[in-house]
């Protein structure tokens, strides 16, 4: 387990003990749990993955205090919480994340409030927040246009 590079168990019934066996992976680069068990307890394991660039926690249980854990991996260049209990609080401990381009926030508790938060994250180009609480564009500053 410890030479794995991408992993996807969407769709499993993987918790805590089962991710358990893949701490001391330092090679794990993509990672997808898409409609799993695993919530924010887990969260200290997958922030163990420290070349980890793509995170797939759609449909788990993932809370605002899980994402604390998550801003440390700082090579992170797509996230998907989707379908997740996130608020505008939680976004705000992902802002310093230095690599994060892709933000998927389809189905979450954020706000209006979290838009300034998004603008200003230093590498977002797209973000989704289709049924959110959003109201107003997100006009991210780095995001390219169809004609670009």
């Amino acid at each position: 387990w410890t030479t794995l590079v991408e992993l996807a168990l969407n769709n499993t019934k993987i918790d805590g003990r089962g991710l358990s066996h893949l701490s001391g992976n330092k090679n794990l680069q993509e990672l997808a749990l898409r409609y799993t068990r695993i919530g924010d307890a887990e969260m200290g394991t997958i922030a163990g993955f420290p070349k980890l660039r793509y995170l797939v926690l759609s449909g788990t249980s993932v809370t605002d205090a899980g994402l604390e854990k998550i801003s440390q991996l700082t090579d992170l260049e797509e996230l998907y919480l989707n379908e997740t209990r996130i608020t505008d609080a939680g976004i705000k401990s992902l802002a310093a994340l230095p690599k994060l381009k892709k933000l998927g926030l389809d189905g979450t508790d954020i706000t209006d409030e979290s838009v300034e938060t998004l603008k200003a994250f230093p590498a977002l180009t797209t973000v989704e927040v289709a049924k959110t609480a959003i109201t107003q564009p997100v006009d991210l500053p780095l995001a390219k246009t169809a004609a670009e």
